[in-house]
């Protein structure tokens, strides 16, 4: 039965070792990616969660009564120094009472709630609200924390493969030196056996079947030169004879 090349033993290992830690590594690294992802859209939620509180409480104070104008001086200061949130809010026609937006190019940076605020200066129509917070720099955060984590898993497969690499070679030192044995026999010292000091524990069961080969070897050969000689001695007297 023909039976293809197996290949290299430590090649394998190595390579199995470097594939083994390379998945080990990635799942890691999606876990703490996964994480933080979750965490991060908790707290965008939570923030967005928080100022539509603040707004619905500016909406329903008495200070700006019957004032639009003084309710938008106040919705104004609100917003200052905070530049990933805007606001619309919109009376029961479909018109504008008060817009704050935010230079967003990419639809997938955006993150809205929408709900209904109650305000004395509208009274007593309620308006249509929708919160957007601008989560373009959350994304940035996790793109580059993608291609960390990305990196760290291709660099740390790689440092394990060289130094699975080079504990592999060390590992099997003890099969080179019983190839070494081995190669040193021949048909005049087959008396000579493998030695089994210092030899790794799975490779005593092979040594020892090893030497008892070779032990019966020995016996075989010996008592192969021993009919040589009997046969050579009794041809001795018929070949005096004949000559």
């Amino acid at each position: 039965m023909n039976v293809g090349r197996v290949g290299s033993l430590g090649r394998r290992l190595s390579a199995w070792l470097a594939l083994q830690s390379l998945v080990w590594l990635s799942v890691v690294c999606a876990v703490v990616y996964a994480v933080t992802r979750a965490h991060v859209e908790l707290r965008q939620g939570e923030s967005l969660t928080q100022k539509q509180v603040l707004v619905r409480h500016l909406l329903a104070e008495p200070t700006a009564a019957g004032d639009p104008a003084a309710l938008t001086h106040k919705l104004d200061d609100f917003f200052v120094g905070q530049q990933d949130l805007a606001l619309s809010l919109r009376r029961p026609d479909g018109s504008v009472f008060y817009q704050r937006a935010t230079a967003v190019a990419n639809p997938e940076d955006v993150r809205e709630v929408r709900f209904d605020a109650a305000t004395l200066a509208t009274a007593p129509d309620t308006l249509a609200a929708t919160l957007t917070l601008d989560t373009k720099d959350d994304r940035l955060l996790l793109r580059r924390l993608a291609l960390t984590l990305l990196a760290a898993a291709l660099g740390g497969a790689a440092l394990v493969s060289a130094g699975s690499f080079v504990l592999v070679r060390m590992g099997l030192r003890p099969v080179r030196r019983l190839v070494d044995q081995t190669r040193r026999l021949s048909a005049d010292t087959l008396h000579q056996r493998l030695d089994a000091a210092g030899q790794a524990e799975e490779l005593e069961p092979l040594i020892a079947q090893f030497n008892a080969l070779l032990g019966r070897l020995s016996q075989a050969y010996e008592h192969l030169e021993g009919f040589n000689a009997d046969v050579a001695h009794e041809l001795c007297t018929p070949l005096a004879t004949l000559i």
